[in-house]
């Protein structure tokens, strides 16, 4: 087998566990997100680090993809999400570039910086188009569970992504 094939094949296995990835926290997000106060934001995390080794494309088209099904588990952000998490996926990109990549604290840095820029475009989105406006302040405390958590468990995410990036066979 020639090594071209060899990368090629990789690359497809690579996008199939991703996307495997991705619908498997789907499913257990669209479960219990609803249920447990502590639950990350596994959609975000799993974006945020796609976009870390694939780069800036690769978190743009990640994003989308996210996105979409993200927007699938509440139809009011369903517009935000498409648009927000590619923008994620991108600047969790060039954050890993800013700093040492394999750091933990890197990981909930982008992790926690990606989870209020999530946060603060739903709110600016249904304080502008739905009149809700309780303040952003109110918002990100009432969040703080979900900020945590989601922060906390970004270096497990992490590694789980890094493992599947480097399978080459």
């Amino acid at each position: 087998m020639h090594r071209r094939q060899r990368i090629a094949e990789g690359s497809n296995r690579k996008i199939f566990y991703l996307c495997a990835l991705l619908i498997t926290v789907f499913t257990i997000q669209s479960n219990f997100a609803g249920r447990i106060d502590w639950f990350p934001d596994l959609i975000l995390l799993v974006v945020v680090f796609t976009a870390v080794f694939s780069g800036i494309s690769g978190g743009l088209i990640f994003g989308l993809i996210a996105g979409i099904l993200r927007g699938l588990l509440s139809v009011n952000t369903f517009p935000v999400d498409v648009i927000i998490f590619p923008i994620l996926g991108a600047t969790a990109a060039i954050l890993s570039k800013m700093f040492y990549r394999q750091s933990p604290v890197t990981h909930m840095l982008v992790a926690g910086i990606s989870i209020c820029l999530l946060i603060i475009a739903h709110t600016l989105y249904f304080a502008a188009f739905f009149g809700n406006s309780p303040g952003l302040n109110a918002i990100l405390i009432g969040s703080w569970r979900v900020i945590i958590s989601t922060i906390l468990i970004s270096p497990l995410v992490f590694q789980i992504i890094h493992k599947l990036w480097t399978i080459e066979r």
